[in-house]
């Protein structure tokens, strides 16, 4: 869980950071969509439901870039926020499914994770001649 502050200014609505880690030194794309009812309308369509506040970089396969797509779909309605970075991806939402849908649908989220793993810029990449 993440307790620090949501990447999101919204004056009285607490969320919490479900935070997961890339498994080993597989790294993720670093990216962060948030959800068309708190986004601004400026942003790019991520989705019918979300926005691009950062496009992930390296960009994703087409076949992740699918699953992405479908899975943030099927988040809760109280799923706000998601982040990715080199180590982590983070879920921000009001924690307002059961606790029993949220047994069923974590299954899911560790599976997206895993999806993404392995996205992220790999040693090296990115270094060119001076």
């Amino acid at each position: 869980m993440n307790f620090t502050k949501a990447p999101l200014a919204l004056p009285n609505v607490a969320l919490t950071g479900y935070r997961l880690r890339y498994p080993g030194t597989a790294s993720g794309s670093d990216f962060t969509v948030i959800r068309n009812d708190v986004a601004s309308d400026a942003l790019e369509a991520a989705t019918g439901q979300w926005r691009w506040r950062q496009a992930p970089l390296p960009p994703l396969s087409a076949e992740r870039l699918r699953s992405l797509e479908q899975w943030l779909d099927a988040l809760p309605k109280d799923a706000l926020i998601v982040e990715s970075g080199k180590h982590t991806m983070c879920v921000w939402w009001q924690e307002a499914m059961s606790l029993e849908n949220f047994q069923q649908n974590w299954a899911n989220w560790l599976a997206m994770r895993d999806i993404l793993a392995g996205s992220g810029k790999r040693a090296g990449e990115g270094i060119g001649p001076l």
